[in-house]
């Protein structure tokens, strides 16, 4: 399994839109390897769409996982696979600095060794819950 092996990173990312436009959305992520938590993190994303607030969790994680120096597998999974698509293109569109930041990130994180990869896996939202994007920190 992928959580048995030392230099992989597998990270859950998920954001949360209130109903009431007073509230910002909120993003976030929890990273583990080899079967144990590393890091997580939440914060606030401000009034953007869903797939906006998603997009920043994955822009979060991705490049959190980066930095750690023995990464040389991703592993995210998110309930939103078109965010993943979108983290990945730097063509215009709502959110395109999220991906600009990425394909930076990810060009110089995949030069640095070639047997590096990144997977995004798509879940149910349910799954998800995990990161309880919601809930105080």
């Amino acid at each position: 399994m992928v959580n048995k092996i030392p230099s992989a990173y597998i990270a859950a990312t998920d954001a949360m839109v209130p109903r009431e436009v007073r509230h910002q959305a909120i993003a976030g992520y929890m990273v583990h390897s080899s079967g144990r938590l590393v890091t997580k993190a939440k914060f606030a994303a401000g009034r953007v769409t869903a797939p906006d607030a998603k997009l920043y969790a994955l822009h979060a994680a991705i490049i959190r996982m980066t930095q750690f120096g023995d990464c040389n597998m991703i592993v995210i999974f998110t309930d939103h696979i078109v965010a993943t698509k979108r983290a990945v293109d730097p063509s215009v569109h709502s959110g395109q600095g999220h991906s600009l930041a990425v394909c930076v990130e990810l060009s110089k994180w995949f030069s640095g060794d070639p047997e590096r990869s990144i997977e995004f896996v798509q879940v149910p939202s349910k799954l998800l819950e995990v990161c309880d994007v919601s809930a105080p920190s």
